[in-house]
């Protein structure tokens, strides 16, 4: 009866994780279709003033209050983020819909590598046997482990970088006085907040399963 609970929440987990990465997608594209649009137009408009940019952000929140929330009753910590990487296939399906975004053969290899890499870590990261040490954990051992002194290291030069990457990151967005060109610029400050969004969600990650 155990295992078969198991399955049944492992089934109930992956299909919640895939639901939240397919509005995880489609809620970012609908905000990158809002802001082509945008830009094409003559007069434009604030962003609180678009309908399409407040259904592409709400869509995009959604998908990460209720997905991970719910997908972290049922499944162990190290399969919730990995399964969310599958937001990259679903990316693909709408920004070539609804942006008309060019997919390339080198999209197409990093998304396959992005794949194996979760597979690999699903079904490995499965394969203990034993009592899910999450589940044993109590408030006073949680506090125990937080407290750690290699912990505090670890979580203190996270936020850090974390911090100081998105501090640089909203500088060098309204920065001029770079030399690079701006088509360069832009690519290398989304990158940087893409990056910041992955630290700050780990970081939510395991807050939130400690809870």
């Amino acid at each position: 009866m155990g295992t078969e609970d198991n399955v049944i929440r492992f089934v109930i987990g992956v299909f919640v994780s895939l639901g939240a990465s397919f509005m995880d997608a489609l809620g970012l594209n609908i905000l990158k279709l809002d802001h082509v649009k945008e830009s094409s137009r003559e007069n434009q408009r604030g962003d609180c003033s678009r309908p399409l940019w407040h259904i592409g952000l709400y869509t995009y929140i959604a998908s990460q209050l209720i997905g991970s929330t719910i997908a972290l009753n049922y499944l162990k910590t190290q399969w919730v983020a990995p399964l969310g990487s599958v937001a990259l296939i679903f990316n693909f399906i709408f920004a070539k819909i609804l942006v008309g975004t060019k997919i390339t053969r080198k999209d197409v290899l990093g998304t396959f590598v992005v794949v194996a890499s979760v597979i690999w870590i699903v079904v490995f990261g499965g394969m203990y046997n034993g009592q899910d040490p999450e589940e044993s954990l109590s408030l006073e051992s949680l506090k125990i482990l937080f407290v750690r002194p290699i912990f505090i290291i670890y979580f203190s030069a996270l936020n850090i970088l974390t911090f100081g990457g998105l501090f640089i990151s909203l500088w060098s967005k309204n920065s001029k006085h770079f030399m690079l060109n701006q088509k360069k610029m832009k690519r290398m400050v989304g990158l940087m907040f893409s990056v910041e969004g992955g630290l700050l969600a780990s970081e939510t990650l395991l807050l939130a399963k400690s809870g």
